[in-house]
């Protein structure tokens, strides 16, 4: 499909912190830790600010997707969620390892498409009762009117135990996705060296087609020459307000487009071909890039 016949979503993916409570071995956050300056004071202080700056850019009802570090942790996130559900339709990536109960009195569940819910047993089995928590905080979720969607990062040593978590949580009528590793375990590079019966059995659980796009591509993942309307359909924003075309751009702090604290914000006027060599995002890759149009 051509993204000049038909517009993919309008998106901005904003990764609002860098802090986290979990020290996961396969976290990719850590790409903008070293040089993020945290705005949650900012945020906290004038979200209605923020908000009429991306109005002015972003119709009624484009997606925004915020993630981390773990949001929850952000002094005045769920004021800040309230705020930004009066124009934007959110989903919000979560370890869910926070109280939710503000969050339910301050956002409308008519306003939030999905709450991604990330699993990450091997950091909640070292904390007694995390696993139970997060399964009540689930369902006090979905009994709240939101959608709540487990995502279970398949990363090598948890692909034996896969099947049998999965399970466990569907008993309670839990939606799964189970989500690919992308990095480097035991000098093999994923989602590369996956195995095909790896491959196989990740697809069970896989619910969207981009997934197992994903997962079916051997290769690095490569978008460069490809015409892209990241910048212009989508936009990252990182914790210190730099907003960059996508989140390859943004952990390589190529082509800053503005700030959203102190700076005018300018969108590319068209797409442009994809200058990055290797895709950290490929679900963007997949959605914004035409791989037909290639310079």
């Amino acid at each position: 499909m051509s993204l000049f016949s038909s517009r993919p979503p309008k998106v901005v993916s904003w990764r609002i912190n860098t802090k986290c409570n979990f020290q996961c071995v396969y976290c990719f956050a850590e790409t903008c830790v070293a040089r993020a300056t945290e705005m949650g004071h900012t945020i906290e202080t004038y979200p209605t600010t923020l908000l009429k700056r991306l109005q002015g850019i972003f119709p009624a009802d484009t997606i925004m997707h915020l993630s981390g570090g773990e949001p929850f942790l952000m002094k005045g996130f769920e004021e800040f969620v309230g705020v930004m559900s009066e124009h934007f339709i959110l989903e919000i990536a979560t370890n869910l390892s926070q109280d939710v109960s503000r969050f339910l009195q301050e956002v409308p569940s008519e306003r939030v498409n999905v709450i991604n819910a990330s699993l990450h047993i091997l950091e909640r089995e070292k904390r007694q009762g995390s696993v139970e928590q997060f399964i009540e905080r689930c369902l006090l979720l979905e009994a709240s009117g939101f959608r709540v969607v487990v995502e279970y990062v398949c990363y090598p040593p948890l692909l034996r135990r896969l099947e049998q978590d999965v399970a466990a949580l569907e008993a309670f009528d839990l939606e799964v996705e189970a989500t690919q590793f992308q990095g480097t375990f035991q000098g093999k590079v994923y989602p590369e060296a996956y195995s095909s019966s790896d491959r196989a059995l990740m697809t069970r659980f896989m619910e969207t087609d981009s997934q197992e796009a994903v997962l079916a591509k051997n290769d690095n993942l490569n978008f460069m020459g490809c015409m892209c309307s990241a910048g212009l359909d989508t936009i990252t924003i990182d914790p210190d307000g730099s907003v960059y075309r996508c989140i390859a751009y943004a952990n390589r702090q190529r082509e800053c487009l503005g700030n959203i604290l102190t700076e005018k914000i300018e969108l590319l006027d068209e797409p442009g071909a994809c200058l990055v060599e290797e895709c950290d995002c490929p679900f963007q890759g997949f959605l914004y890039a035409d791989l037909r149009l290639r310079r």
